[in-house]
């Protein structure tokens, strides 16, 4: 008999109490605390994972049915629940990537290991599975493991008092040393002795190994463009500057905190300028994207810039809320689309001007948005708004209003774009030429559907 596979079948544990699962033995994480760990669910059944670059969630294979078909799986991470467009599988091991819908930036992704597991050596262990008392936990559980012995593929590891649970497979297990916790292997099989409603006496619990692959999985995670709401691309030079977009200019995430180019070097602050450097441990290479559309450095400066002409270096200053030089994109291209593929589009920047769809086209400024402190903009700084709360109110662009409610926006994590007053962006067709109008939110519906690519 060998141990169980750690997937977490929903429904069953809710309606049958057929054995479920997370991690017995060891204690909830404290809020704000391991906020990289994400809650995988597939087809019915529940896993775990962890967010290893914005837009991708590192979990085990066997969480999906078909390891090369998402189908309808989710990952909630970061307080926002994402849907997974793609799975890249490792052939041989329980291991697969998993693409998110849109990038998290709400929580800083995990890093990779930088150095072989050894025997002997301690893990903490992550996962949103059974504990000894909870079916559906919906808490993170951890608890400190020690690596008994590996293979090239998996770790054997073991607890006096823990192991893991049905949901916990994916989960990530860390090593955490002088403050820096690694990502170094994803649970993938247990015995399950003492997980709520297993009498099992055998113990032990299997790692699937990433600390030896850890080039392969950033082989697979595509690098970003990070682009100015005015349309134009960061270069890669010894400064960083605006220039116009082109391949080649591609940036990591690799979950440091630092943001680097295709040859290694990092983005750091020298003064108030941006240049790239060789990557150090310094403070002044350390970023982040909050998910305000913001850029910023570790003491809360925002990257910024003079103009819009190529050229223009990029500089720190002070964040100001609905400044659109200080509004980036990484990898979308801006654009608002429905789900039938068309984009939100201007006719012209003239007050009044209705917004209609069309087909998505290359580098347009006229299609690329921004939601803003509650306000969707377009480049042009005008922003959408409704002539009156009757659904069917088509949408127009005027001048900017703060507090104005008929110019407030939410983008709920549904897919919908709600007005302050309830009701949801919708469209009377999906013909190009369609104007895009308001109407009572409906679940599910696809004119319904909107995806702000940042």
């Amino acid at each position: 008999m060998r141990p169980r596979i750690l997937g977490l079948a929903l429904a069953a544990a809710v309606l049958t109490a057929t054995p479920a699962a997370a991690i017995t033995g060891g204690s909830q994480a404290a809020d704000g605390t391991y906020t990289f760990v994400a809650k995988v669910t597939s087809a019915g059944r529940a896993c775990t994972g962890a967010l290893v670059a914005p837009q991708w969630v590192l979990t085990a294979s066997s969480c999906f049915a078909d390891p090369a078909q998402p189908g309808t799986a989710t990952a909630t991470v970061g307080g926002r629940t994402a849907k997974i467009t793609t799975l890249v599988p490792r052939a041989d091991r329980n291991l697969a990537l998993a693409q998110l819908d849109a990038p998290v930036f709400t929580v800083a992704p995990v890093a990779l290991a930088t150095s072989p597991v050894q025997t002997g050596e301690t893990l903490r262990i992550a996962g949103y599975g059974r504990t000894a008392t909870t079916w559906v936990p919906d808490k993170l559980s951890t608890a400190n493991f020690t690596v008994q012995s590996s293979t090239t593929t998996t770790l054997a590891i073991t607890a006096a008092d823990a192991t893991t649970c049905k949901g916990d497979a994916g989960g990530p297990a860390l090593r955490e040393t002088g403050g820096v916790t690694e990502l170094v292997a994803v649970n993938a099989t247990s015995w399950q002795h003492g997980c709520l409603g297993e009498t099992e006496t055998r113990q032990g619990t299997t790692e699937t190994r990433l600390d030896e692959i850890t080039d392969w999985v950033r082989a697979q995670i595509p690098p970003y463009a990070i682009r100015n709401f005015n349309g134009l691309c960061t270069g890669d030079g010894p400064q960083v500057t605006l220039t116009t977009c082109a391949a080649g200019q591609h940036w990591t995430l690799p979950g440091d905190g630092t943001v680097r180019t295709a040859d290694g070097r990092c983005v750091a602050v020298a003064g108030t300028a941006l240049v790239t450097a060789p990557c150090t441990a310094g403070p002044e290479q350390q970023w982040r994207f909050p998910g305000d559309g913001t850029f910023r450095t570790a003491a809360g400066a925002c990257a910024d810039i003079g103009s819009n002409a190529p050229g223009t270096p990029l500089i720190t200053v002070g964040c100001a809320e609905g400044n659109l030089s200080q509004q980036w994109f990484l990898k979308g291209d801006g654009t608002l689309r429905n789900s039938n593929g068309l984009c939100a589009d201007l006719g012209s920047n003239a007050v009044n001007t209705p917004i209609t769809m069309v087909a998505c086209g290359a580098d347009l400024v006229s299609q690329r948005w921004g939601l803003l402190g509650g306000a969707l903009r377009n480049t042009n700084s005008l922003c959408a708004d409704l002539g009156s709360n009757t659904p069917g109110s088509r949408l127009i662009m005027i001048a900017c209003q703060p507090g104005n409610p008929s110019q407030q926006w939410t983008a709920p994590g549904d897919g919908t774009l709600r007005n302050h007053n309830g009701l949801c962006a919708d469209l009377g067709s999906n013909d190009p030429g369609t104007r895009v109008i308001t109407a009572a939110c409906v679940a599910g519906n696809p004119s319904q559907q909107w995806r702000l690519d940042r």
